[in-house]
């Protein structure tokens, strides 16, 4: 989802974004390849998905899912 095309995509329809999101919760993350405090890349998606959360269109439990969970999972990092 943080690659443009997908994060493009969703930021298109907020609403469709919200239920594909709950939809597809255990299937999808959000990741960035830029590992520097000193970053100056902005992350959009990641603001739309914090607002989805903050809105209440995106659950507690998907929202950790789609940041954190899944990728633990995914890639086996048994934190």
């Amino acid at each position: 989802l943080s690659a443009g095309s997908g994060s493009n995509a969703m930021m298109r329809d907020r609403s469709h974004a919200a239920e594909f999101l709950a939809e597809f919760s255990d299937r999808v993350m959000y990741a960035c390849d830029i590992c520097t405090v000193h970053c100056e890349f902005t992350f959009e998606f990641r603001a739309f998905l914090d607002k989805l959360y903050d809105d209440g269109k995106l659950t507690a439990e998907n929202y950790k899912k789609i940041l954190r969970e899944n990728a633990i999972r995914i890639l086996k990092l048994g934190i």
